[in-house]
């Protein structure tokens, strides 16, 4: 098998999925010098054929990428890896800032420059990408369907939350890390610079370093989360001097319900949960 084989990996059952899109994206990495090979991310074959390639390019979003990285052990046996911008929110994608151009997307992957070395987080026993939270914006992704995803993008996400402002549940945290142990109502873990798209919570956050930032609201009534919105979107001056930020490479978090947790735009668990960077670094062309 030629050493210039590139993996083209898609979820056919996404809401994103366009064969369209991926026979161009085929026929331009073919153009660039590579045999391409058009492959399920759920199949065996991706996992038969990661020792052969030369990239691994990942057509969709943030679950596809962490779907095929789940299935990988050997994460730093990894050729380089691409992922082209299919997704509803697509933040690995927006932190490598790939253009969704697919003749740009393509010359920038095989431009020779040196791959990106990235780190991940394990969350029990699934990879987190980029972020993770606890508390009324995991209720809200654990209401959205597909349906509503497909139709409206990410504002569906908006739509769920907005819905929370009715009855507004509250639940108590507890995370450990460090050794230290901080109640609060809300958490998020974050490895990388986005949440939910093209905000950050965290100026220190960049899957570069192996570690992550927590970011704790003590409280998160109604009033406390508009203000983390606003604060994040349009006045940075809004943030409370009462939120907990912390720097760590592990943390625990519990809760006398077992909630949902949202891993990189998905419900990818229930409380309890650990999560700890992976020693492992990732090559992004």
């Amino acid at each position: 098998m030629s050493h210039k084989t590139a993996i083209i990996a898609y979820n056919p059952k996404s809401g994103s999925f366009n064969q369209a899109r991926l026979d161009q994206l085929s026929a331009v990495f073919s153009a660039a010098g590579y045999v391409c090979k058009l492959v399920d991310s759920y199949s065996d074959e991706l996992i038969e054929l990661v020792p052969y390639a030369a990239h691994i390019c990942v057509v969709g979003g943030d679950g596809t990428l962490r779907d095929v990285v789940a299935r990988i052990i050997n994460l730093a046996g990894l050729p380089p890896i691409s992922v082209y911008p299919a997704g509803t929110i697509n933040l690995v994608a927006r932190e490598l800032r790939y253009p969704r151009n697919i003749r740009k997307f393509v010359a920038r992957v095989v431009d020779g420059q040196t791959p990106r070395r990235l780190y991940v987080s394990d969350i029990n026993t699934q990879p987190m990408l980029v972020c993770a939270s606890i508390g009324p914006d995991s209720l809200a992704v654990a209401a959205v369907s597909e349906d509503l995803k497909r139709r409206i993008g990410r504002f569906a996400y908006a739509v769920e939350l907005s819905k929370l402002l009715l009855r507004w549940p509250r639940y108590a945290l507890s995370v450990r890390a460090d050794g230290v142990t901080y109640n609060c109502e809300a958490a998020f873990a974050l490895n990388g610079r986005y949440f939910a798209g093209p905000w950050r919570l965290s100026k220190k956050a960049d899957m570069a370093v192996p570690t992550m930032e927590l970011l704790l609201l003590p409280r998160a009534r109604r009033r406390d989360y508009l203000r983390l919105i606003f604060s994040v979107t349009a006045i940075p001056a809004l943030a409370s001097k009462e939120w907990i930020r912390v720097r760590t490479t592990s943390v625990e978090l519990h809760a006398d319900s077992p909630l949902p947790v949202q891993v990189d735009g998905d419900i990818a668990e229930t409380l309890p949960v650990t999560i700890a960077i992976n020693g492992q670094q990732m090559l992004f062309a």
